[in-house]
């Protein structure tokens, strides 16, 4: 994967799942031989040749789980993007926190976070982490990014190519899919459906990723969590720092908005 995977492993623990359950949908596989060096980047492959796909199906599902096979070990996290049209270029709709990996084992971790037809899984990686297996199939695409660049959660890929697929699955439920609300600070240019001009920094109480389908608010970002405040789209007190994201342990949805608090 150009620059930042080394090949060299031994093949670890292939666990690509097979066919689902009525109603639930199997992204992606676990499983292996290469090695990424870390550094906080962020991987996806656009399309496989083989096994799952990794891209959302049409409609409205809940991802019930993520696995990632343990290898030598290392911190991951799942991050659902979108693509915004422009070629290479996507939007971080969703975080989850860090994950370390217990070595030699499948790693799954439980969640509940919506997504929609034409989202795709990615995968943080953090530290070294084996994260791909090596096929040589020129159908199996990927492109890797630097979340550090995001621009109102917009990145592009700084790199691509082929032949790896990630060591990241995942299973949807349509079931258990719902369209849940969310809080969103306006952009410059967002409007009321009325067409009137909505103030930059607004708070918005929006379906969860309707700025990424309505041009009404295009550019309107997550609010951010502020320790002792809430969700708001207030900048944080002064002295304040991002640590990670707000979580269920605060009674929001794992990964949405930036938590905000003072140093420890």
């Amino acid at each position: 994967m150009k620059r930042r995977l080394a090949a060299g492993l031994a093949v670890i623990a292939l666990a690509f799942v097979g066919v689902a359950a009525a109603g639930t949908v199997n992204l992606g596989g676990t499983g292996a031989n290469t090695n990424c060096g870390g550094g906080g980047f962020l991987a996806i492959n656009t399309q496989v040749g083989s096994g799952n796909p990794t891209i959302v199906p049409s409609g409205d599902w809940t991802l019930k789980t993520w696995s990632v096979a343990g290898g030598s070990g290392g911190i991951v996290g799942l991050r659902i993007l979108h693509p915004t049209g422009v070629a290479d270029q996507y939007r971080i709709l969703f975080a989850t926190g860090t994950k370390t990996l217990t070595p030699g084992v499948l790693n799954a971790f439980t969640a509940s976070i919506v997504v929609h037809g034409g989202d795709v899984l990615g995968l943080y990686v953090q530290t070294s982490v084996d994260c791909a297996r090596f096929t040589g199939d020129s159908n199996d695409q990927y492109l890797i990014f630097d979340p550090s660049t995001a621009v109102a959660d917009v990145v592009d890929a700084f790199t691509g190519g082929a032949g790896y697929q990630l060591n990241l699955s995942a299973v949807l439920d349509s079931g258990s899919a719902q369209i849940p609300h969310a809080g969103y600070c306006s952009a410059a240019g967002n409007t009321w459906p009325d067409g009137t001009a909505i103030v930059q920094g607004a708070f918005l109480y929006l379906v969860y990723q309707q700025p990424t389908t309505d041009s009404h608010y295009t550019g309107a970002t997550p609010a951010i969590y502020v320790k002792g405040k809430g969700i708001t789209c207030d900048p944080p007190p002064a002295g304040y720092t991002q640590q990670g994201y707000a979580g269920n342990d605060l009674s929001v949805p794992d990964g949405l908005y930036p938590f905000y608090a003072p140093p420890s």
